[in-house]
């Protein structure tokens, strides 16, 4: 891959310079742009094969994969942001209330759980209290809850 990089600097600067230098309004010679073109084709190409096993296409995560992922003994909380509405209103009707947080708690074997935790605003300002009182960063914060928890 670095290798790649440097070749196609040297290719770039190279008729970058001098298209520069050739002053507004004058193009390179045509065989120069389809010589740099193919060069630039047989880059990205090469980028492609190197770089194949790099990305992989992403799976859907399902409710089932998650379970099958967590021990037996675990639970996985996982929290969101929604915005309440009321679905017996047609949805022209219906004006969504403040955002607020809910928790999903899922389990290997049994029926996902789930609670409103109320107003996000109030949340998020409780808990910007409650750290600026701890006197830590939310990073430092949850690294000592996490210490002390485990």
């Amino acid at each position: 891959m670095k290798h790649t990089r440097r070749e196609f600097a040297r290719l770039a600067v190279p008729f970058l310079a001098a298209a520069l230098l050739m002053g507004a309004g004058q193009a390179p010679p045509p065989r120069r742009i389809e010589f740099t073109a193919q060069q630039r084709e047989d880059l990205e190409e090469e980028v492609s094969r190197v770089s194949s096993g790099l990305y992989r296409k992403s799976e859907p995560v399902t409710l089932d994969a998650v379970r099958n992922a967590l021990p037996d003994n675990a639970s996985l909380i996982e929290f969101a942001i929604y915005h309440p509405s009321d679905p017996r209103l047609a949805i022209e009707h219906d004006v969504p209330a403040e955002p607020h947080y809910v928790a999903y708690v899922i389990i290997k074997h049994g029926d996902v759980q789930w609670k409103d935790l109320g107003p996000a605003k109030e949340i998020d300002h409780a808990a910007a209290a409650f750290r600026q009182a701890y006197g830590q960063s939310p990073s430092e914060f949850a690294k000592d809850f996490d210490s002390r928890i485990s």
